[in-house]
C-alpha cells in the first residue's frame, strides 16, 4: 500500500478511513479487443468472399450475354428447337440474379466497414414484387406462382439495392 500524502495535519487527522476499490477488467478488455478482432475478419471474409465470387461471374455473364445474341438470331431459321433459346434465358435470368446476391454480400461489408451510405428513393413495389415471383417461378417450375395486384403501380420507399 502507498501512503497517503495530506497538505496539512488538520486534514490528516479528519480522514478517518479510505475505502479503495479496484475492479479486474482485463477480462473484459481482451474479450472486446478479440471480438473487434474477429468482427475485422468477418468484414475482411465478406468482401474477399464478394470479390471471388464476383470474378467467375464476369465471363459467365458475357458468355450468355453472347448466347442470347446467338439465339436470338437463330430463332427464326427452321429446325431451331426454341428450348435452346429458353434456356438460355432462364441461364442469364439465374446468372443475373447470382450477380445480385454477390452484390448484396458486398454492400454488406461496405456497409459494415462504414462505406457505404443507403439512399432512400420511391420504389415500385409491383415491380420488386414482380421480379421475386419471376425468380420464384424458374426456381420452382412445378408450381403456379400468379400476382395481381391493384393499382398497377404500388409506390413506397426503398433504399437503391436491386
Amino acid at each position: 500500500m502507498a501512503p497517503i500524502a495530506f497538505a496539512d495535519r488538520e486534514q490528516k487527522e479528519a480522514i478517518r478511513f479510505v475505502v479503495i476499490s479496484a475492479i479486474e477488467i482485463t477480462e473484459q478488455v481482451n474479450a472486446r479487443q478479440e471480438l473487434e478482432r474477429l468482427d475485422r475478419l468477418k468484414d475482411e471474409f465478406l468482401s474477399l468472399a464478394s470479390h471471388e465470387l464476383r470474378t467467375p461471374l464476369t465471363p459467365l455473364m458475357g458468355y450468355t450475354s453472347i448466347l442470347t445474341e446467338i439465339t436470338s438470331k437463330k430463332e427464326n431459321e427452321p429446325g431451331w428447337d426454341s428450348r435452346i433459346s429458353e434456356v438460355v434465358g432462364k441461364f442469364h435470368k439465374q446468372l443475373d440474379y447470382i450477380a445480385h446476391l454477390v452484390d448484396d454480400l458486398f454492400d454488406v461489408a461496405r456497409l459494415q466497414s462504414g462505406k457505404l451510405s443507403l439512399e432512400r428513393k420511391q420504389v415500385d413495389l409491383v415491380t420488386v414484387l414482380e421480379q421475386a415471383i419471376e425468380t420464384a417461378r424458374m426456381l420452382t417450375p412445378k408450381h403456379t406462382i400468379e400476382l395481381e395486384v391493384e393499382p398497377a403501380r404500388l409506390l413506397c420507399w426503398g433504399t437503391n439495392s436491386d
